[in-house]
């Protein structure tokens, strides 16, 4: 099957800059990436419910049998947000689902999608939506927005927002603003007082007693318990006992609660911009659903798709790679004169570089550094294309050692760089060394460096004198 793909350089403008990306603008004739299999990988809730996230235990526990198993990371400062790495760059389908909001018919999450190409060792930051909730010590008539999800870069630069739906009291599925949407706007929330819904990654406004949900950049309204933007953690809104008894729990993902011990109040739902809160006008009242967004091509948009908790779903696209055999590296290296095994993961219709069509590997015995590629056919049976670099070596390191500086005074920096191998493992000394990189030595000390190429390891010292 023959796909035709091209890339163009875009330029993306955020509240936190100037983004410049290479983004896929259509279909390929083939994808320069590496891929050990066409992998999928589903981000969920791991069992966390309400306004925050899923601890790191939560985390580890839900993906032990997954292939995301000890790959997802909460950092301490946003805890509830997933941080995983790109393995292999290429092409991946980003398919984010929003959560539901409170209610018997309240909003239902939106469904965005869309393709991307990634870069090996690209960090996304991920939060996956929570339905929203009515606080246990209240009534049953409180109702919690739902949580948006959210994929970025680590800088805060959103790829993909699925809204999230609105808290809603209405008595039939007939609320549709309070579903997520697929505008970058989030809805109004319904009723006699009503907030306004948010724009341009902004929170929603709030109605005298329920919150609007949370965007991107901007908190949800409301004077207590507000939802907290994606770049703030995304938290939903949580009045708690302390505050009022009565209120509803947004979903994490950014949902609206409420603060009042009244009924008929409705949160927004969280988004790239908040919905807004509803109030009173039983039985037909609810919160304004979340705004979406899309940065990906081959789209995917729908509103009020999804109920139930929000999930993430990241599949690799029609990629293939070549690795050494017996080391898997994609990066090999060798010493001239000697023989290498390239293996690659395509399935069929092979054309390497060096003329062959018919294996998957083929053994190379370059006589200096060298670049080889295959055309062939995926797993998912489509066309792509694949590199590798072989450094060749013509013989053992020869090290050479710059310490920066020599004799220093204690509590001041120090680094140590070597050059003239390909690898560096500095041993000595109470603190790691890292090549070419500052640290804190404590005692005059002599260090060693063992540097690797493809012929073998070589090894020098030096010292640094407090």
């Amino acid at each position: 099957m023959k796909q035709n793909y091209q890339f163009e350089n875009i330029k993306i403008r955020t509240k936190r800059g100037l983004l410049k990306a290479s983004v896929c603008l259509g279909l390929f004739t083939g994808l320069v990436g590496m891929s050990k299999a066409q992998s999928s990988y589903t981000f969920v809730t791991a069992g966390a419910t309400g306004a925050t996230g899923p601890t790191q235990t939560q985390l580890n526990t839900a993906y032990a049998s997954t292939n995301l198993n000890g790959l997802v990371v909460t950092p301490s400062g946003t805890p509830g947000v997933q941080t995983w790495t790109v393995p292999v760059t290429g092409g991946y389908r980003i398919d984010a689902y929003g959560a539901e909001g409170h209610g018997g018919f309240a909003g239902r999450g939106a469904r965005i999608a869309g393709d991307f190409t990634l870069t090996a060792g690209t960090v996304l930051k991920i939060a996956v939506g929570q339905m929203g909730q009515v606080n246990p010590a209240s009534g049953t008539l409180q109702f919690g927005g739902g949580g948006g999800s959210f994929i970025s870069l680590i800088n805060d630069v959103p790829l993909v927002v699925a809204g999230g739906g609105g808290g809603s009291h209405a008595t039939s599925y007939a609320a549709t603003s309070a579903d997520g949407t697929i505008t970058t706007s989030g809805n109004s929330g319904s009723g006699s007082a009503f907030g306004a819904g948010g724009t341009a990654g902004s929170g929603g406004a709030a109605s005298s007693s329920a919150n609007g949900g949370a965007g991107f950049f901007g908190d949800g309204g409301g004077t207590s318990a507000t939802a907290l933007s994606f770049t703030n953690g995304a938290v939903g809104g949580n009045p708690g006992a302390a505050v009022v008894a009565n209120g509803a729990i947004g979903g994490f993902g950014g949902g609206g609660g409420s603060t009042s011990w009244n009924n008929n109040r409705g949160g927004g739902g969280g988004g790239y911009s908040g919905g807004g809160g509803g109030q009173l006008g039983a039985p037909s009242c609810w919160g304004g659903g979340g705004g979406s967004y899309n940065n990906g091509t081959n789209q995917t948009n729908t509103s009020g798709l999804n109920t139930g908790q929000g999930k993430v779903i990241i599949s690799e696209l029609c990629n293939i790679r070549i690795f050494a055999s017996g080391t898997n590296s994609t990066n090999p290296s060798i010493c001239s004169g000697q023989s290498l095994t390239l293996t690659t993961t395509a399935v069929s219709n092979y054309t390497w570089s060096t003329g062959n069509t018919t294996t998957t590997s083929i053994v190379v015995s370059p006589t200096s550094s060298q670049s080889y590629s295959i055309i062939g056919t995926s797993s998912l049976a489509c066309q792509a294309v694949a590199n590798i670099s072989v450094t060749v070596s013509s013989g053992f390191p020869v090290l050479t050692i710059t310490n920066t500086p020599n004799t220093i005074c204690l509590g001041k920096t120090a680094t140590l760089t070597a050059g003239g191998a390909l690898t560096y493992t500095w041993s000595g000394g109470s603190v790691p060394v890292t090549n070419g990189q500052s640290f804190l030595p404590t005692a005059t000390t002599t260090y060693t460096v063992a540097g690797q190429n493809g012929c073998g390891i070589s090894t020098s010292t030096t010292a640094i004198t407090i």
